[in-house]
């Protein structure tokens, strides 16, 4: 969206706008989220954004230029998510961040609907330490979905396990210990599964989790959306079924909206339309018909 010198793509510009009026005049609601910067990426351990005031403030910059581009579209159709899965490695340094931008953008839009994730990477656990701007009830909190990650992203070719082939399960323990023991792998990959042995997982283990967001947000007075979750095709095909069902019967119970990883299939597996015909299993799993 912006050149290297801070300036703006005009032709991602016109695109963005195109994509966001065609959304809209299909009934869609859309979220533009800030997903990578050059200053942060969500997989990366070395994001100067939270360090380094001049990309802060280029950062805030931004946010102003989307705005100035966007703040025609309605608010009932549109919402700013501030960053992807921040990984700011002091809970202070994201909240200080939020706060800033927060006011950048409040000062152009009053009444947009801006959504607020947790760190570190959207995780529920970091909800309890979020700082939420006060008495703004156009704010939605956000957190992402996909414990156990053993599973749900089993064999993801982009993660330190994906050379681990062992048996994998849900509901119940994910991998036993006698299993991860007999499983002859890539030493790198299997020492990075080491954590999952034993975990036990089902929809009660997820409606303790999604609660810890549901609660922090009660006390601001907040909507609570999920901007990702989903289970790759590698996982057994009943197991990755009976964990949608469960992840969307969970939502339905706290009245969580949600935005399922991915729409159409891709070359990491995620997705609910395959080869262009809706994958009917899934859209049962996601209780969609």
């Amino acid at each position: 969206m912006f050149k290297e010198d801070g300036s703006k793509d005009t032709k991602a510009f016109d695109l963005l706008k195109w994509t966001i009026d065609h959304s809209i005049k299909s009934g869609l609601k859309v979220i533009v989220d800030m997903h990578i910067l050059r200053s942060h990426h969500f997989t990366s351990g070395s994001n100067i954004l939270f360090t380094d005031v001049k990309a802060q403030k280029a950062f805030y910059q931004m946010w102003r230029e989307i705005s100035g581009e966007l703040r025609d579209f309605p608010n009932s159709m549109l919402a700013y998510e501030l960053l992807n899965e921040p990984q700011a490695k002091k809970k202070e340094d994201w909240n200080n961040l939020v706060h800033n931008c927060y006011k950048a953008i409040r000062e152009l839009e009053p009444e947009r609907v801006i959504v607020i994730g947790t760190n570190p990477s959207q995780s529920y656990l970091g909800a309890k330490y979020l700082d939420i701007p006060k008495n703004d009830r156009n704010i939605i909190i956000s957190f992402h979905y996909y414990d156990p990650f053993l599973l749900t992203h089993y064999r993801a070719r982009w993660t330190n396990q994906k050379d681990f082939d062992g048996p994998v399960h849900y509901p119940g323990i994910t991998i036993t210990k006698e299993e991860y023991d007999q499983t002859d792998c890539d030493p790198i990959a299997k020492e990075a599964v080491r954590g999952y042995v034993g975990q036990f997982y089902d929809r009660a283990v997820f409606r303790k989790h999604i609660r810890q967001v549901v609660e922090i947000a009660a006390e601001y007075g907040l909507q609570v959306y999920c901007g990702e979750y989903g289970c790759l095709p590698s996982p057994p095909e009943e197991d990755r079924l009976v964990w949608h069902s469960d992840i969307e019967t969970v939502f339905d119970q706290f009245g969580i909206s949600r935005a399922i990883w991915c729409y159409k299939d891709n070359k990491d597996g995620f997705g609910i339309i395959k080869d262009g015909e809706p994958d009917e299993a899934m859209l049962k799993a996601i209780h969609m018909k």
